[in-house]
């Protein structure tokens, strides 16, 4: 169970799935500290430079002007609505005497409430009075000017935290692909026959034990190319002094059968004599030759045992 669950640590998945959780709550702790930010710089620059203030005027300014354009009578409720709809973040009341008769949260006017406004309206700043082509009436017109930078704001930070997002997955997602870049070098190295180059070993994930599995198996050929170099030469060691230890018998066989060619007595005894020794001499030729056989067989077991591991690893 312990060995399994340190498995798990060192997967991949547990890795990529870590980093995934950790460049999320980055992103959601960059993404807060940029709307914090930008609220908050937008709100001192707003209170500062009287920014929403100066905006009303130029929107009321711009009122009166199509007001005066259009002949618009304090009752041309329709037309104020179109001019509200171009404006998209103003929010407009109109008052006649001290009754409501437009309310642009209420464009179309039939569901808007009865209301009544009690008071004087020089006691609050928002009020201005409009003079319209009929008559006179007070006006309540403010805006929304400053959600488009707040909208701004928050697509710069969810763009921001996205890159952030993007930025720490692709560094990990690098981090393989740099990994699996070297292993294919490295293969391609052992391909070409440099059995003395080790495998690089990074981490503990699949593709770490990949490379130690590799770096076995290179080893293990290595080991063995050395041992059937080493095989081959005492081969041809052996074979060198079978060949000095074969000359000496032959050499003695060849003479017996000359003595017995120039020999004219012919007797049987002396024949015999020679005979059982060029029958001695054979007798080692054909002991050495075996053991020349056995020797050779040994080899080519070694032979097939090497094409055997090379034909397994091929099929790997």
């Amino acid at each position: 169970m312990e060995h399994r669950e340190k498995m798990n640590r060192n997967s991949m998945y547990f890795r990529f799935g870590v980093s995934i959780i950790v460049a999320l709550l980055s992103s959601v702790v960059l993404f807060v500290l940029l709307q914090s930010a930008g609220k908050a710089l937008l709100d001192t620059y707003y209170i500062q430079s009287g920014y929403l203030q100066k905006e009303n005027n130029r929107r009321l300014e711009a009122f009166q002007t199509f007001i005066n354009k259009e002949k618009i009578s304090i009752l041309d409720t329709d037309k104020i609505a179109e001019w509200v709809k171009k404006q998209s973040v103003v929010s407009l009341q109109v008052y006649k005497g001290d009754t409501l008769l437009y309310d642009s949260d209420y464009p179309e006017g039939e569901n808007m409430p009865v209301f009544s406004f009690s008071g004087d309206y020089e006691d609050y700043e928002a009020y201005h009075l409009v003079q319209f082509t009929d008559q006179e009436g007070y006006v309540f017109l403010t805006g929304y000017y400053n959600q488009r930078l707040y909208t701004g704001i928050t697509a710069a930070s969810v763009l921001l935290s996205a890159l952030l997002l993007i930025g720490m997955v692709m560094m990990e997602v690098h981090k393989v692909i740099k990994y699996i870049c070297i292993l294919n070098r490295e293969i391609q190295i052992l391909e070409s026959g440099d059995l003395e180059y080790a495998i690089t070993i990074l981490g503990k994930d699949e593709l770490a034990s990949m490379a130690e599995g590799l770096n076995s198996m290179r080893q293990t050929l290595r080991e063995q190319m050395a041992g059937k170099e080493e095989a081959v030469r005492l081969n041809g060691k052996i074979i060198t002094e079978m060949s000095h230890e074969l000359r000496t018998p032959l050499t003695a066989l060849m003479i017996y059968i000359e003595i017995l060619r120039s020999n004219n007595q012919w007797d049987t005894e002396f024949i015999i004599t020679y005979i059982d020794k060029i029958e001695q001499k054979a007798q080692e030729i054909k002991q050495l030759a075996d053991h020349i056989i056995d020797h050779s067989l040994e080899d080519q077991s070694a032979v097939t045992l090497e094409q055997d591991f090379e034909h397994c690893h091929t099929g790997l």
